[in-house]
């Protein structure tokens, strides 16, 4: 009987172990991107929350109230990609929410040196502004923008 010394192909064991080894490469790649994926869903959500919830609270309690960045949850930032959102009351801090932290987020308002989300005491936007909170849109990201308009009425685009 001749014997075979010749092999020209792979063995099933090392078929399997490239074939693992590309599938937790593939896992590294994707997992990331699913993360950030929910951070900023989260974002969107709780930022929609927070902007209805003190709508609502400014026109039941009747005071102007505002919502803004914060990295110490005492005062407010500049960038809208902090650890939280505080909704104030002139110098006073009413809630504090913990967001995550997202790629790309920003503020654009009508006003040019407005970086705080206003709502007046009959729950319309502080000064007749409008905005957009405008969340992700960076390489392959979803984009999300949470639009303000001038009567305080949010839509989601």
């Amino acid at each position: 009987m001749k014997k075979l010394n010749n092999s020209y192909g792979f063995m099933l064991l090392e078929l399997n172990i490239i074939f693992m080894l590309m599938s937790i490469l593939i896992l590294c790649v994707f997992s990331t991107k699913i993360s950030s994926y929910f951070k900023i869903i989260s974002y969107k959500n709780i930022a929609l929350e927070t902007i209805n919830l003190t709508r609502l609270e400014a026109s039941i309690s009747k005071n102007k109230l505002s919502i803004c960045p914060s990295a110490d949850e005492q005062s407010c930032a500049n960038s809208w990609s902090q650890k939280h959102l505080l909704v104030k009351s002139g110098d006073k801090v009413l809630h504090k929410r913990s967001i995550p932290n997202t790629i790309n987020v920003f503020w654009r308002a009508s006003l040019k040196n407005s970086r705080k989300i206003i709502f007046k005491s009959d729950g319309t936007s502080g000064n007749g502004e409008q905005g957009t909170l405008t969340i992700g849109c960076l390489f392959e990201l979803p984009c999300y923008k949470i639009i303000l308009n001038h009567s305080g009425n949010v839509s989601l685009n």
